[in-house]
């Protein structure tokens, strides 16, 4: 026999509308695993906090999204991004919510660190990519690799100005 009982999953006085709002991105093809998880714990803290009413109030919601010790930016950004979706959900509907600034988290840096290469790492890099052989899987690899590595180089990884402090860094086409 199978458990009729079904326990909802969220418990606030915004749970139907929370319901729903899982309900219209899973139709829109989200699987939304992520953001159900989510708005459960920001449901957890608004019955923690007393809400009584089917609204979003700019008190309760900022102290949900402030940053916590141990979490990073981004864990921060996702429940800025998922309290906007929902507050501006809410907002449509015609019930009052707070829209928290998208500047309201940390700023998140990319990670991202350029490699320099050197004068003469980019003459092995060259040398290795002209030494290329016929291979059956890519037959055409050893005569297009220079050819792309020196466009990348010429257009794109260096300014013309390091090009002409490096004679002989390009190759000539």
């Amino acid at each position: 026999m199978a458990n009729s009982e079904h326990k909802p999953r969220f418990q606030s006085p915004l749970a139907l509308l929370m319901e729903q709002f899982v309900q219209t991105k899973q139709a829109c093809g989200y699987r939304f695993d992520e953001g159900t998880r989510l708005l459960r714990r920001l449901d957890r803290h608004l019955c923690a906090e007393g809400l009584a009413s089917c609204e979003l109030p700019k008190t309760l919601l900022r102290q949900w999204l402030a940053r916590q010790p141990h979490e990073s930016g981004r864990t921060q950004q996702c429940r800025l991004y998922l309290a906007r979706q929902f507050a501006v959900y809410l907002c449509r509907l015609g019930y009052s919510a707070y829209v928290p600034e998208r500047a309201l988290s940390a700023k998140v840096g990319s990670g991202f660190c350029p490699r320099i290469l050197t004068h003469s790492e980019v003459q092995q890099l060259l040398q290795a990519v002209d030494q290329l052989t016929p291979n059956a899987r890519a037959p055409l690899r050893h005569l297009i690799m220079p050819e792309v590595l020196s466009l990348a180089l010429s257009h794109r990884g260096i300014f013309t100005g390091r090009a002409v402090r490096f004679p002989g860094l390009l190759p000539q086409l």
